[in-house]
């Protein structure tokens, strides 16, 4: 027997050392993981600035930095904050302004940081580097103006739109109209009276080149002199500087490149015949000198990067690349990492991409949209579809429950395993690697965040904890969507005429309903489920649509529980219907005299099992769960006062009604949030523009603090017996207010806020605890309590968690949509924020992660234990075995 029972141990410490080993491969364990985008929507003034970035503004007003590739924004600047509505890019800053205004503003270019605001004279019409994060401003008036940090002068006046500017050899050159100057770091012109005959046409590396002259500049930093060596007199059609002893005439059907020698004429390096060339273009990339001739079929690439030094016709390097070229503007970038052209043509709605290899014949093209699909208010947050495995999971348990012979039951669990482990076997024979093999959301964290776009007809599935698209549904016949809702892995769309039943593991259309009369809300209803099937995990829900004066369920095989209720607000009365035969049978309305019905709030969720909160001496305050309580707030516009009723919703019983003291509130910002035995008001007092939560905290007794059906129709008393209530001051405005959710309910919760800054911010229901004390010091008996303190009214934000850190959440008059979750892990909530430009999702513990060991948990340290452990064990039962023996021969 001991030996058998050392194997048996033994046995269970290698299947331990085992999954240790292996338990990353087969089991996903709980993470906290954020993720956050902005969407850009429909993008304008697109400017790209590589192959596959650019940036534009959005519908949303702000200017985006953008990767077309992967959809995302890269950095973003509210031009609501700036009052502008269009941009200018520079090398190292971006200026923001209006046409009509004189105010512009100055930001880094890749971080978005804002630098500095500087109110012109008129509005700007042209910008210009000045030196390293300087700039140079021309105004509708004509005032040239530089500026840096130090500096803000004006230059000169000018009769121009624009100007053209280069910094070389440690000087900064601009050119405007005719007029040449080379300014210091102190914006003085160094270079007096130069000028030529006609525009100076193109200004870099020292050279200025007019129609028919190019000048050499050369600027004295030390000295503050500078001189001027001009070419003699020539004829161009489009000249551009190459190099600083290269310029190139660009013609319609050919280019020449000229060598520039101080004191002589120019001199011809090459020529090239461009044929059909409907644009010549230069790309200069650091040390890179290409020529691009453009054509309907393709281009021709000169690559002049060593010519520019050694001047030798034998150094030219050309290229043709044949692709089909597309309608556009076009737009020619240098890509160091390919060794390739990258060429885009920028419509309305599309950018073109086309990659031509400089080390080989391969070209890629692709087609990026300029408008993404979006949210557009239409969003839920459900649980992932069961797999094929966890199907089979649960027919093996339904199975194995109704089976009464542990022989057969044991047979059926080595069927089972032998399963699994052959598909294993055939998993890994395929090729497949440990890191590869799928694995099962054991906690519950990888919930689907479904969103509907309906000016593309797109829906689109994303994982909550990855981020990642799972798949994109695109519904053409879907017009003006009135709902959307999931129940037992179906996702169901619904209109004024139809319901658009989908698999939410794939985003397949299976069916489409057609409702009798027109549809006016989507109501769930619980029904009669089969054993078998709420053994194997499906919910005891079906889906039904209100059509006038009965209900139209959308799995026409279900059959309804008796003595079900639906409220809803109908002619500014709330109005409650008894569900009877498919049937909706008027029971009670509830409109106050004199008062507007502004939003009301029942519960959706089950209360929590801990129905009472202990205090000191072992006491119990026990809380009023009611499960068919309904919070009213309505408004009354002759005193401008805000009331708020809570009723039975079974009944219509009036159970405590309250009003709110606060009578400049702004009713537009009311919010009601309810869980459990509490409610949360927020709104805006006008007066002093304050942020006000005020909470309701409502208890009974002993007597109706079980569980179980609870109505008037039952032994359980509706009153309620106390209600404590205190206000608090929230430091920012909150646009949209929630609360968390988990699986059994027994977790603190926890409010979680979006404010006007866009911060989502999560405050411990403790917080905003009605009981804190306010009348006496706290005593011993106050501080057994949980988390119970002294009164405040002002609750502080810095001391909260702000979910999303620094990057704000986008906010616009639409409020946006808060989902919660809950997961296995009864410490954790997943929860998720979409409006029509933001999508967030992140997981919250209001009780910490009590529950769920920490990443760093060492395992190889517990598995050294056991082993130590183990090897005690096996030593030292030898020297009990001969103790106990020796003590018996002493007998």
């Amino acid at each position: 027997m001991k030996s058998s029972l050392s194997l048996y141990i033994g046995l269970h410490l290698i299947v331990v050392a085992v999954f240790l080993s292996l338990e990353k491969y087969f089991v996903s364990e709980p993470a906290s993981h954020t993720w956050h985008i902005n969407h850009y929507g429909s993008l304008k003034q697109f400017q790209p600035i590589s192959g596959t970035k650019g940036v534009g503004i959005s519908e949303f007003s702000d200017l985006v930095t953008i990767d077309l590739a992967n959809q995302s924004i890269l950095s973003s600047i509210d031009l609501k904050d700036t009052d502008s509505d269009t941009y200018a890019l520079l090398d190292n800053i971006v200026v923001t302004y209006s046409t009509t205004s004189s105010t512009i503003h100055i930001f880094e270019r890749y971080s978005g940081i804002f630098i500095e605001k500087i109110r012109l004279d008129a509005p700007p019409v042209h910008f210009g580097e000045f030196y390293d994060n300087g700039l140079l401003i021309l105004d509708s008036k004509g005032s040239l103006i530089a500026w840096n940090k130090t500096v803000k002068k004006l230059v000169g006046k000018y009769n121009e739109r624009s100007f053209k500017s280069s910094l070389f050899d440690g000087l900064f050159y601009a050119s405007i109209g005719p007029t040449v100057m080379c300014l210091n770091d102190q914006a003085e012109n160094i270079i007096s009276n130069v000028r030529t005959s006609s525009d100076i046409l193109d200004l870099k590396d020292g050279l200025a080149v007019s129609q028919n002259e190019v000048l050499i500049l050369r600027g004295t930093k030390g000295d503050g002199k500078g001189n001027i060596s001009q070419t003699k007199s020539f004829s161009f059609v489009n000249p551009r500087v190459i190099s600083s002893q290269i310029v190139a005439d660009l013609e319609s059907e050919r280019f020449t490149l000229y060598k520039v020698v101080e004191g002589h004429e120019l001199e011809m390096i090459t020529q090239h015949a461009a044929h059909d060339a409907s644009e010549i273009r230069t790309i200069i990339y650091e040390d890179k000198v290409f020529v691009v001739s453009y054509s309907s079929n393709g281009c021709e690439i000169h690559d002049f990067s060593k010519l520019v030094h050694t001047f030798s016709f034998n150094d030219i390097v050309s290229h043709e690349r044949l692709f089909a070229d597309n309608e556009g503007e076009l737009f020619s970038f240098y890509d160091q990492n390919e060794d390739a052209i990258q060429h885009m043509r920028v419509t309305k709605d599309q950018a073109f991409v086309t990659t031509t290899s400089l080390s080989s014949d391969d070209i890629e093209s692709s087609v990026f949209e300029l408008t993404e699909t979006l949210p557009r208010q239409h969003a839920i947050l459900i649980n992932k579809p069961r797999s094929a495995t966890e199907i089979e999971k649960a027919h093996y348990l339904s199975e194995e429950s109704h089976i009464g012979s542990p022989f057969i039951r044991m047979l059926l669990k080595i069927k089972h395993h032998l399963a699994q482990l052959w598909r294993f076997i055939v998993y890994f024979s395929r090729g497949g690697s440990p890191g590869t093999i799928p694995i099962e959301d054991t906690y519950g964290f990888q919930k689907l965040l479904i969103s509907f776009d309906d000016r593309v007809k797109e829906l689109k599935a994303r994982n909550s904890q990855t981020q990642k698209v799972t798949w994109i549904s695109r519904i053409p016949e879907l017009d003006s969507l009135t709902s959307i809702e999931s129940l037992n892995d179906k996702i169901y769309l619904s209109t004024p005429l139809k319901a658009f039943v989908i698999d939410a593991r794939d985003g397949r259309v299976e069916n489409v309903r057609e409702f009798p009369m027109r549809g006016e809300k989507t109501i769930k209803l619980s029904i009669e489920l089969p054993e078998e099937m709420g053994e194997e995990g499906y919910e005891p829900f079906a889906l039904g649509v209100k059509c006038g004066t009965s209900i139209f369920l959308l799995d026409a095989d279900c059959e309804l529980t008796e003595g079900q209720y639906f409220l809803e607000e109908r002619d500014g009365k709330l109005q409650s219907y008894k569900i009877t035969d498919h049937d909706l049978v008027p029971t009670w309305s509830y409109a106050p005299q004199n008062e507007i019905l502004l939003t009301f709030s029942h519960n959706e969720e089950k209360l929590t099992p801990a129905t009472g909160i202990a205090k000191a001496r072992r006491t119990v305050l026990y809380k009023y769960l009611n499960p068919n309580l309904v919070t009213i707030v309505t408004h009354n516009n002759g005193n401008n006062q805000i009331t708020v009723h809570l009723l039975d919703g079974v009944t219509g019983t009036v159970l405590y009604v309250q009003k709110l003291n606060e009578i400049s509130i702004d009713p537009s910002t009311i919010q009601v949030v309810q869980r459990d035995n509490w409610v949360v008001l927020s709104y805006i007092d006008k007066d002093d523009y304050k942020q006000i939560l005020t909470v309701l905290d409502l208890f009974g007794t002993v007597a109706n603090a079980s569980g179980g059906e609870k109505s008037v129709f039952s032994e359980f008393d509706i009153k309620i017996h106390n209600v404590s209530s205190k206000s608090y001051i929230f430091p920012e405005k909150i646009n949209l207010l929630g609360s968390t959710s988990t699986k059994v309910g027994i977790t603190t919760k926890s409010l979680i806020a979006v404010t006007e800054s866009g911060s989502m911010v999560e405050i411990p229901k403790y917080l905003v605890n009605s009981r804190r004390i306010d009348d006496r010091p706290l005593t011993q008996e106050d501080f057994e309590e949980f988390k119970m303190m002294p009164y405040d009214p002002l609750i502080p934000k810095p001391d909260l968690h702000v979910l999303n850190g620094n990057k704000k959440v986008h906010v616009s008059h639409l409020k946006g949509i808060l989902l919660t979750g809950s997961t296995e892990m009864e410490s954790t909530s997943v929860v998720c924020y979409v409006n029509e430009a933001t999508e967030f999702c992140t997981v919250v513990q209001p009780s910490l992660s009590y529950d769920i060991l920490k990443p760093a948990f060492d395992k190889h340290k517990l598995l050294a234990t056991i082993g130590i452990l183990y090897f005690a064990f096996v030593i030292s039962k030898e020297f009990v075995k001969s103790k106990r023996l020796n003590a018996k021969w002493l007998d």
